[in-house]
């Protein structure tokens, strides 16, 4: 399937063998290579690259674990520069007096063609193919020398950032990918033809643009006829019996011209969306008709009768209300570092997407290419494409370089005009995260509408800012500085099944799309190292897995990926099922379905690079969670106690073909053992497409025959259906006094040890003589050392890394893993990983590092390193010491245990272990091994989150972009004086604030107070001589709300800058202090 003209016989295919010439040192211009054979080169095939035929630089890397080498995978051969490509051409003898083409399918950046030494032109399309008219330079019969020049510097002044043309996902490569072929054509000919469909006329508006290459007028006939893409598809037989219609028209001698037709589809046309993406082919042809020489052309145009539009706060495709379930793709295809070029590829790609219930993609800052939109077409996926633009502050905001002022609206309106017709095009924006001059983003927009109406268009993906009247619909993570997306509702997202984002979307009058969903980082799998072999080495991968093999932690890894990916895949879950909560809400872009191995190595997926299974979902059990039709629960917690009663509501979010009539909704409540102990039915429910229904409430009163904790299972189903979800709760007994007791006991500063009185286990606060000589006496201790000031400690997290921890810089931890099935655990019902019963035991716990113990510990709860900071740590462990036995729990199980009930029943399952035989540990540990552990250090935590040497900034001369009033002069921004500040003159991000340091230091950090607790978005600047600057830390996807934020890095410099690329409503840029750390 193509939109591709498909002429007879004038097609030459001149992919193969071609000679090619790296020109590092540009001499080949200067030289005039052109001119004759290249000398020197070397044979390679196109389509293709030269890093795929091991020409460029060679990667000189160690897989040593350091920012450079984590930042993303690297190609074993990488060049940027001028390379030049040559083969010889023969041309038929039959192509006399044709208009012939070049047509290179993709290229990146600029190519520049000659023939037999005469220059053809300079194209430099990131988007769509290169089209040389070369006609002229060619002698039929003949052969000819041709030359093409690839340029992959980025000659248009972008940067590295866009997936268009980055490192960090696709490569910057050199070469040309797909089609490479000679096109032949008569001098009267179709230039273009869009076919605009009008769903609500049943039919569509032919626009030809016709050229006229002979110089005098000519008679010609144009025939149209439009017949169902698939034969075989009955209900568009109308179409198919309609006969062919004949247009006669003069063309002038003018050169090209614009010929418009409306063509009646039928009554029974069938209409394209996500669930009958049916196509249809549009067949044209011309012909002339004056005397002389009959010349002709043909074209086949697929397309799709569709609308794509806005109701309110709501896509309507063909009317129909509509939610985008979407995930990115960043153009991360890792065996070539380029995107595929062929269907069979991309409907492997699309084919995937929807098996796990999404029906779009956003095309992160590039355009893909033809064969993309066809996979996209036939499967029916909604696509959004951006221009090849990622421009913020902190790295070149639009509008920095003369160039963008020209290139920017080439780019998107060639896009348009190359991938038009096709219906999966739903949605453009000009890019990522853009900032910069909004006024040249709207003017781009605004002539894109005009031009075609085919699609829906905004200025930028992302940024809280205020609605362009261009903007068609709103993509953003905070609206008005209220949260669309879980991470701003933390505690509602874990502890409930009740977030949604009404008022954030009720801020805008058109649909709200939540961006880049999730960033929940899966710590990196490092069975997916074999994979790569093609053109890139997962030297980051590498690096990881040698730090582990180093450190003996190698055996960990399938766990740690087992347990982080399943913590972020229930967070996934939750955020997908809170914004399909949310009535009237346009939909959600995740990041990602599949990793993003760039950025600091950002493994964020639930599928790895190559769109495969990591092992922690299925496609058909994501689908309960994610889909067109979804069961929702809205419960106001997880965890209860066994005397409480249960109440929920149930909802449906409905975005299928059509409603949902007379519908029985059944609810169950199960043990873990699949036995129910209730149900119930909601009768006759009527749920309308397009809509989140409320179906009726829920209550048992169950939980009060529980005398065990449990972990159940509440099911909602449509009966007769397979449509069915579910959720865990768990319930726990009541306190009892004696548990009350011993709350009492340990909080008391006076006593750090307190003996249960029970079987002759010491309950101990913190290791001393005392536990020593109960186990050298043979007795059981359990240590509960949480509160103490432990050296070798760190607190407790149960929301993992954000992103990466290299990107975002963080030694925080990515889960746990649980050895479940010990019996230990016989009396807390738990999963091998961060379930959210874990949330609260998290966050009252600190993490003991046992590094100085080794691999011969294996502990009850392992607590996941983030990649960049391999260590062992853990919160539970067993051991035996002395001849006694001991367990260690860092977590906090003995503090207000009345109201937090996974605490209270985890210490009581503890105890019930360890008064039993099976209390057998299998590790020994010494006195000093422990003592080491465990020892205690009052400023060692307070160290622990804090940059390293002195501090640098205060009284520094320090600037800013502007400044509110002398009373908030940049000056006051590090005067040491806690109560002043500096501020910006308004409430706009891109305001700056930097320090001259003096002299150039080892910077190891910065700490920075702000006026308020607010989600600041900033980077952190670093330069020698204060006009290089590089970028120490990137603030600027977090939703961090502290006032505090401190940050850890390591670079070199004598000024910091602190550059505010986003900042909440109605707030102004600045800070009450910015500490700079170094030595």
């Amino acid at each position: 399937m193509t939109t591709s003209m498909q002429q007879k016989n004038v097609v030459i295919d001149v992919s193969g063998d071609w000679v090619c010439r790296l020109d590092p040192e540009d001499a080949g211009i200067r030289e005039r290579w052109f001119d004759r054979a290249l000398e020197g080169g070397q044979t390679i095939r196109l389509p293709g690259t030269v890093g795929e035929h091991g020409l460029g630089n060679p990667l000189d890397m160690e897989p040593v674990l350091d920012r450079e080498t984590v930042r993303s995978l690297r190609q074993h051969h990488r060049y940027v520069g001028a390379a030049w490509f040559q083969r010889e051409l023969a041309i038929p003898p039959e192509w006399t007096d044709k208009q012939i083409e070049l047509f290179l399918e993709r290229v990146m950046f600029e190519s520049r063609v000659w023939v037999d030494g005469r220059e053809a032109g300079v194209r430099d399309s990131l988007s769509t193919p290169h089209v040389y008219e070369i006609g002229r330079l060619l002698r039929p019969g003949g052969r000819h020398l041709l030359t093409v020049r690839v340029d992959n510097r980025d000659v248009r002044h972008i940067g590295p950032h866009p997936s268009a043309y980055t490192d960090e996902t696709q490569t910057i490569w050199n070469g040309v990918i797909g089609k490479i072929e000679l096109r032949a054509q008569d001098p009267v000919r179709f230039r273009s033809i869009q076919v605009y469909p009008d769903v609500a006329e049943n039919k569509v508006r032919i626009r030809a643009s016709v050229e006229n290459g002979t110089g005098k007028p000519a008679d010609i006939a144009v025939r149209l006829f439009v017949r169902p893409e698939q034969a075989a598809d009955a209900a568009s037989a109308e179409a198919a019996e309609r006969p062919p219609e004949e247009h006669r028209f003069t063309l002038s001698e003018a050169e090209r011209q614009t010929l418009e037709w409306d063509y009646e589809m039928g009554r029974t046309c069938r209409l394209w969306d996500e669930f009958t993406p049916s196509l249809y082919v549009l067949e044209a042809s011309l012909r002339t008709l004056s005397d002389g020489e009959p010349m002709s052309d043909e074209r086949s145009v697929v397309f799709g009768m569709r609308s794509f539009g806005v109701r309110g706060t709501q896509f309507i495709v063909n009317g129909r209300p509509t939610f985008l379930r979407g995930t990115l793709d960043c153009c991360i295809y890792p065996l070539t570092g380029y995107p595929p070029m062929d269907e069979a590829a991309w409907e492997n790609v699309f084919r995937t997407v929807k098996d796990y219930g999404l029906n779009h993609v956003r095309f992160h800052s590039w355009c893909p290419p033809e064969a993309a939109f066809c996979a996209a077409d036939r499967l029916g996926v909604y696509l959004q494409v951006e221009g090849p633009v990622w421009m913020d502050i902190w790295n070149g905001p639009v509008g920095s370089d003369p160039e963008h002022y020209v290139y920017l609206p080439q780019e998107a309106e060639r896009i348009v005009d190359e991938y038009g017709n096709h219906p999966s095009f739903c949605l453009f924006s000009n890019g990522n995260e853009l900032n910069g001059d909004f006024g040249l983003l709207h003017d781009i927009v605004d002539k894109l509408k005009k031009k075609d109406g085919r699609r829906l268009y905004t200025l930028t993906t992302n940024w809280d800012r205020p609605l362009d009247e261009a903007d068609d619909f709103f993509i953003a993570q905070t609206v008005d500085g209220v949260g669309v997306r879980g991470q701003y509702f933390p505690d509602l997202l874990a502890e409930t099944t009740a977030l949604a984002y009404t008022e954030a979307v009720s801020r805008r009058p058109v649909p709200v799309v939540s961006h880049e969903v999730g960033q929940y980082a899966v710590y990196p799998d490092m069975r997916e190292i074999d994979k790569y072999r093609g053109t890139l080495r997962p030297i980051n991968f590498e690096a990881i897995r040698r730090d582990l093999e180093r450190k003996d932690m190698l055996g960990d890894a399938d766990k740690f990926t087992r347990g982080s990916g399943m913590l972020a895949l229930q967070l996934y879950r939750d955020e997908v099922e809170a914004a399909l909560r949310t009535p009237g809400m346009g939909g959600f872009q995740l990041l990602d379905l599949h990793d993003f191995p760039g950025q600091s190595t950002a493994t964020v997926g639930i599928l790895n690079s190559f769109w495969e299974s990591k092992g922690l979902i299925g496609p058909a059990e994501f689908r309960r969670f994610c889909g067109p039709t979804v069961l929702l629960l809205e419960m106001p917690k997880r965890l209860y106690d066994a005397g409480e009663r249960w109440e929920a509501d149930v909802l449906v979010s409905h975005y299928g073909p059509a409603d949902l009539d007379g519908v029985d909704i059944e609810w169950s409540i199960a043990r873990a053992d699949g036995s129910v102990l209730d149900r119930g039915v909601l009768a006759g429910v009527r749920v309308p497409a397009g809509t989140v229904t409320r179906c009726g409430g829920a209550a048992s009163g169950a939980f009060r025959s529980l005398s065990a904790a449990e972990q159940l299972r509440v099911t909602v189903r449509i009966v007769g259906t397979d449509m069915v979800n579910a959720w865990d709760v768990w319930v726990y007994p009541p306190a009892e006094s004696g548990e009350q007791k011993a709350e009492a006991i340990a909080g008391s500063p006076s006593s750090a040890n307190a003996a249960s009185g029970e079987d002759g286990i010491l309950v101990a606060e913190a290791w001393s003589p005392e536990v020593e000589r109960h186990l050298a006496r043979g007795g059981r201790v359990l240590l509960l050392p949480f509160g103490r000031n432990l050296a070798n400690a760190r607190p407790g997290k149960f929301f993992p890394v954000f992103w990466s921890p290299v990107h975002f810089k963080t030694e925080n931890p990515c889960g746990i893993y649980v050895r479940h099935a010990h019996p230990l655990f016989e009396g807390f019902p738990t999963d091998d990983y961060a379930s959210y019963q874990w949330k609260d035991l998290l966050e009252q716990s600190v993490s003991l590092n046992y590094d100085s113990i080794g691999a011969g510990l294996e502990p009850l709860v392992q607590v996941i390193p983030n990649f960049y900071h391999n260590h062992r740590w853990t919160n539970l462990f067993e051991c035996r010491a002395g001849r006694g036995k001991l367990v260690v729990c860092s977590i906090d199980v003995s503090r207000r245990l009345e109201e937090r009930g996974p605490a209270r029943q985890l210490r009581r399952s503890i105890l019930e272990y360890m008064a039993l035989d099976a209390f057998n540990p299998a590790t020994e540990l010494s006195f000093e091994q422990l003592r080491e552990l465990l020892r205690e250090d009052e400023e060692a935590i307070a160290k622990a989150d804090r940059p390293v040497g002195r501090e640098l900034a205060i009284g520094r001369p320090a600037t800013a972009s502007s400044v509110k009033s002398a009373e908030y002069a940049a000056g006051k921004g590090n005067d040491g004086i806690g109560h002043t500040m500096w501020l910006a003159a308004d409430e706009q991000p891109g305001h700056w604030w930097q320090v001259d340091l003096g002299k150039t230091y080892e910077l190891t950090g910065t700490i920075v107070k702000f006026p308020q607790e607010a989600n600041y978005l900033y980077v952190i600047q670093v330069s020698g001589d204060g006009q290089d600057w590089r970028v120490a830390v990137n603030q600027t996807g977090q939703t961090d709300t502290s006032q505090v934020r401190v940050d850890l890095f390591s670079e070199r410099g004598r000024y910091v800058k602190i550059v505010y690329n986003g900042l909440p409503n109605g707030i102004s840029a600045g800070h009450m202090k910015l500490e700079v750390y170094g030595k």
